[in-house]
């Protein structure tokens, strides 16, 4: 009997909307403006759900569709996916855990595309959409990518004088001030030296690399000179070299660095020299940025 009376009431419907080309469904009275309107007098709530005997027939059960203010919200209550269809074909898939699915029906990431993805735009990890001809690094599973040099790039001073140093405190080494663009989070900085140390003493040469614009000491070298003769003095060849990684950088952001250098020791007379010009094959000091 309900059976028969439900279907009299939707021919009843069926034939209404048939003469008037549309149906209005709604908690006042209205006149539709399309084959269907459904018009609720209120800002929100749920004006459409489909329910079965698998998610049961409460107001928390199965599909809900809803138009809070002017925003459209479509809520599948169950804890299962939202599949997405076009040509008889699933296109895109929501998983209940938030995973984005589009080309395949399992995403095993918040993102998982199949097929080829095109950028007419920045594409902007962190924010950050680099600058012209940088490429993407990888920071490792789970952290984002940052934006890098496609072919790494190196900035060097090298020493263009001789020197002698004998300060004992630190002291600016002459024309080895260096200025680099940041094109990545991190740098490293390399530094090698080598000279004579005029000595007749037990002493050192110490060498440090100066961040200017942060103001700190990014790391340095400590070598001996130690060759003490009490009759004739000596001359004692040395070298030192440093390798260090310089992180924290902004990339685009602009860096300058230089060499410090100083002598000391216990005995004698404290004196290094290095003298890229009048000796160049056996003294130079580089400094190098490899960015």
């Amino acid at each position: 009997m309900r059976k028969t009376a439900l279907f009299f009431s939707m021919l009843c419907l069926y034939s209404l909307a048939m003469r008037a080309q549309t149906s209005g469904i709604g908690d006042v009275n209205f006149t539709p403006n399309y084959l269907l309107q459904i018009h609720r007098n209120a800002a929100s709530g749920v004006v459409f759900q489909l329910t079965n005997t698998t998610t049961g027939l409460a107001s928390t059960d199965g599909f809900q569709m809803n138009l809070n203010g002017t925003a459209v919200e479509l809520n599948n209550r169950e804890n299962d996916d939202m599949r997405f269809f076009t040509n008889n074909a699933e296109r895109m898939t929501v998983e209940a855990n938030g995973n984005v699915g589009i080309g395949i029906a399992a995403p095993l990431q918040r993102l998982h595309v199949v097929g080829n993805v095109q950028f007419t735009q920045a594409l902007m990890p962190g924010g950050n959409a680099g600058i012209t001809g940088q490429v993407l690094e990888s920071q490792g599973a789970g952290v984002a990518p940052v934006w890098g040099s496609a072919a790494k790039n190196n900035v060097s001073s090298v020493l263009a004088s001789d020197i002698n140093i004998q300060s004992a405190v630190w002291v600016n080494y002459p024309t080895s001030s260096m200025t680099f663009t940041a094109l990545s989070n991190q740098a490293w900085v390399m530094f090698s030296a080598s000279g004579f140390a005029y000595t007749n003493s037990m002493a050192y040469v110490q060498f440090r690399i100066w961040n200017v614009t942060t103001g700190t000491s990014i790391g340095g070298t400590s070598t001996k000179m130690q060759s003490y003769d009490d009759a004739t003095g000596t001359v004692t060849p040395w070298s030192s070299r440093m390798l260090k990684p310089l992180t924290g950088l902004t990339i685009g952001n602009t860096y300058t660095i230089k060499v410090q250098y100083r002598v000391g020791g216990i005995k004698g007379t404290y004196s290094a020299v290095v003298n890229p010009v009048a000796s160049p094959d056996e003294h130079h000091l580089t400094l190098t940025v490899i960015r």
